[in-house]
């Protein structure tokens, strides 16, 4: 495999973005602006603040559950700022869920891989409960919620509950956050860049849609198409979203004519 450890340059998600913490406080505001208006269940899954997921039930009671880990380099996020997707998702005849877990340098990735772990665990065993198909469970991850969305599916487990996964704009080798301050916060060792990198373990056998901006960094363009080739071909889908980077890209959650929305609802449609 051609090495991913490249200059930090070409993983720099802020500088290849536009007005960054623009596009994070209007997710935000339109996200808690989604939970102050619509009703929600919060399952909680652990001590911490963040170990939670918070549920927007379909009206279907069977309904397909969308769950969403969110990023922020392992050190920022929270659950109720990615709950702006809920809407569209509940029109679309599913129930959404937006997945908290701990953050870094307090949590290790050990730690943040097992919290997903745990939630998901927690939607499946709650489902009946709010109104749910726990067989009908697709996992989505965005930025560093990607690399723990995949990580999560390699613990067999949790791999028989999830039907479905999609990663969103993800680093699947951890290798570059060597060569940048990260590494400190997150204890990052080559040991547990082996450990916690997909491209280095194998893709889990889902269904599984990669999904990258055109405005990405290159890197990051790079390893999704390195971790969609690395898949089973009959199970692979991949998307370049044109004209989106790393943090709007993730607009397309909210837009039912957008490809990732639209590759999300076929891949939960229930069997002919």
């Amino acid at each position: 495999m051609r090495n991913t450890a490249a200059s930090w340059e070409e993983f720099d998600v802020e500088r290849a973005a536009v007005d960054v913490p623009a596009t994070q406080a209007a997710l935000a505001r339109e996200s808690r602006s989604v939970v102050d208006s619509r009703p929600s269940v919060v399952l909680t899954y652990g001590p911490g603040e963040r170990e939670y997921v918070r549920v927007f039930p379909a009206s279907d009671a069977a309904a397909p559950i969308v769950a969403l880990v969110h990023g922020g380099a392992y050190m920022r996020g929270h659950p109720d700022d990615r709950c702006f997707p809920a809407p569209a998702f509940n029109a679309a005849g599913c129930t959404f869920a937006s997945i908290g877990y701990p953050l870094a340098p307090d949590a290790s990735l050990e730690e943040m891989v097992g919290a997903v772990a745990s939630a998901v665990r927690t939607l499946a065993a709650s489902a009946g409960d709010f109104g749910g198909n726990a067989g009908r469970l697709h996992l989505v991850g965005h930025s560093a919620g990607a690399n723990l969305a995949a990580m999560a599916v390699t613990n067999d487990e949790i791999l028989r509950r999830v039907r479905g996964l999609t990663l969103i704009s993800g680093l699947y080798d951890l290798a570059p956050h060597l060569a940048r301050g990260t590494a400190q916060q997150l204890k990052l060792t080559e040991e547990l860049v082996q450990r916690f990198s997909p491209l280095r373990l194998g893709a889990a056998p889902l269904p599984t849609l990669v999904a990258c901006g055109e405005r990405d960094p290159k890197g990051y363009q790079r390893q999704a198409l390195l971790h969609f080739l690395s898949m089973d071909a009959t199970q692979a889908h991949l998307v370049y979203a044109a004209g989106e980077d790393h943090f709007t890209i993730l607009r397309q959650l909210a837009k039912e004519e957008s490809p990732i929305f639209r590759a999300i609802i076929r891949q939960v449609a229930p069997p002919h």
